[in-house]
């Protein structure tokens, strides 16, 4: 989960806390490639608690085209994985996380 939360300080300027994995997505993603080779991605997602809530991200415009802050319960459909699984795994995760007592030890998933 470092490696997520290295990623969210490259890529937003943010920094957080990683507390749950919720999966990764393999799909193709995007237009095919000039002679038609499908670009394929493969999207880990992880639950992260920013550690300021307040904090704006900030990207790069050439990599990212939009960006903002969502309720898991209102997630936009045009996301940049399978939108179907991953509200139903986040859903999973978010309830698990909850459910956990400080002292407890690490999670189970």
């Amino acid at each position: 989960m470092h490696a997520a939360e290295r990623e969210l300080a490259e890529e937003a300027g943010l920094a957080g806390r990683a507390s749950a994995y919720v999966g990764t997505w393999m799909d193709v993603y995007d237009l095919p490639e000039a002679d038609g080779t499908p670009i394929h991605t493969a999207i880990s997602v992880y639950i992260v608690a920013l550690d300021d809530p307040a904090a704006e991200p900030r990207s790069e415009p050439e990599e990212v085209s939009d960006a903002g802050w969502f309720a898991l319960t209102e997630l936009p459909d045009n996301l940049a994985f399978p939108t179907e699984f991953f509200k139903r795994d986040t859903r999973t995760c978010t309830a698990r996380s909850r459910s956990r007592r400080p002292g407890r030890g690490s999670p189970s998933w």
